[in-house]
């Protein structure tokens, strides 16, 4: 049947142009440019594991890509079927019904793939920071092509390929600075061993033969917590046995009863909306005092 030949629909990265290229997440109009320059000058891509030799395109993209692209000439697309599906051709009715529905479903799980996944990247140039504990901090960024290929215009190298991204971490407190090895692949970094109550700042970029670094992105500063009780107190949280009069008189679990009285949870409940600021509370109260009215509540 016809349908059994329906497959996704993927980007031919032997054939594909700029547009169709760009359509692939993580692919922006300069390293699109890279996959057709590289096909012009190396001939067509003999795997898709080849295309990794493009630079800019490391294991990670690659990774989220794969699933979306092809070297080969894929058996039928969405236009093929429109073609060679049509009413002039041998096929039953019902199978041109199944093709369309299938066509119908395969059209909706793009549009709510595209509506709904988070994206790989968002196209930004950022570097951030994060403390998570007085000795832990968190470092995520992203950079596009074209911030990495202004910066290494400024070199003697022509590609991102040919460098050494670091990590260049500052203690800004003791005017001290190391720097960290991380590659390519990697999009975030957790820094240990930091120290406590010290201020630290980030750039990421990368080093020369001559150990020149040059920065790619910045990051914020953050100063890291102390790592002992504060001794700072604030007044206007209650003590423990302030909190203890509250919860006593809100409870109504005391219910008084003598000889002529008996007084059920309603009536406590009832005294108790009476009382519009219960928290300057300065002692205790029973059931029975709020009900005959023998304390006087302040």
């Amino acid at each position: 049947m016809a349908v059994e030949k329906l497959t996704s629909i993927k980007v031919n990265i032997n054939t594909a142009m700029s547009e169709e290229l760009t359509r692939l997440k993580g692919i922006g109009p300069a390293l699109a440019k890279r996959i057709i320059n590289y096909r012009k000058n190396k001939g067509e891509f003999n795997s898709l594991e080849e295309i990794k030799k493009v630079s800019g395109i490391g294991k990670k993209l690659f990774s989220s890509i794969k699933s979306n692209i092809t070297n080969e000439i894929q058996e039928v697309n969405l236009k093929q079927l429109d073609e060679e599906e049509s009413p002039s051709s041998s096929g039953s009715s019902s199978d041109l019904s199944l093709v369309e529905d299938a066509k119908d479903d395969q059209e909706d799980n793009i549009d709510n793939l595209n509506q709904y996944q988070v994206p790989e990247s968002y196209g930004s140039n950022k570097l951030v920071l994060q403390v998570k504990n007085p000795k832990t901090a968190h470092l995520y960024w992203e950079y596009t092509n074209d911030k990495v290929e202004e910066v290494i215009a400024q070199t003697e190298y022509s590609d991102i390929s040919e460098v050494n991204l670091v990590l260049k971490i500052y203690n800004l407190s003791k005017k001290s600075e190391q720097y960290i090895n991380i590659g390519l692949d990697n999009d975030s970094w957790w820094l240990n061993g930091m120290e406590a109550d010290q201020t630290y700042f980030a750039e990421l970029g990368f080093l020369d033969e001559d150990d020149n670094f040059y920065s790619i992105l910045e990051s914020n500063k953050v100063t890291m917590p102390v790592n002992k009780i504060s001794d700072n107190l604030d007044e206007k949280w209650m003590t423990v046995k302030e909190k203890m009069d509250e919860i006593y008189v809100l409870s109504g679990s005391l219910l008084y009863q003598n000889e002529n009285n008996n007084y059920s949870s309603k009536d406590v409940v009832r005294k108790l909306e009476s009382i519009t600021d219960l928290s300057k509370l300065e002692e205790s109260y029973s059931s029975d005092n709020l009900l005959d009215g023998s304390s006087e509540i302040q």
